[in-house]
C-alpha cells in the first residue's frame, strides 16, 4: 500500500516529528489506519539509528546493532507483525 501525497495547502490528520524508528513506525501505522500524516525529519534521510554513513573511505554503522522483542507474542514481533 502506497501512501497518499498530500500538497502543502491540504490538512493532515496526524504530524509525526521524527523520522527514526519509533517515529515511522507511528506514521505508518495511522497510515494503515487511513490518517492522512505528515512526516518532518531535520536530517536528510529518515531511519534515525537504522542508517550508516561514509567517510573518508570507511563506512560506520550509527548504532542499532540489535533488536529485541521478536519473539512470538512480544512487542517488536507485533509491531512487524502488523506492519507485514
Amino acid at each position: 500500500m502506497r501512501p497518499r501525497l498530500k500538497k502543502p495547502e491540504d490538512s493532515y490528520d496526524a504530524i509525526v516529528v521524527g523520522g527514526g524508528l519509533g517515529g515511522l513506525s507511528c506514521a505508518l501505522d495511522l497510515s494503515l489506519q487511513g490518517l492522512g500524516v505528515a512526516l518532518f525529519e531535520q536530517h536528510s534521510r529518515v531511519g534515525g539509528y537504522a542508517h550508516n554513513f561514509k567517510r573518508r573511505g570507511y563506512t560506520f554503522d550509527v548504532s542499532l546493532h540489535h533488536l529485541g522483542g521478536l519473539e512470538q507474542g512480544q512487542l517488536a514481533n507485533r509491531v512487524l507483525g502488523r506492519f507485514g
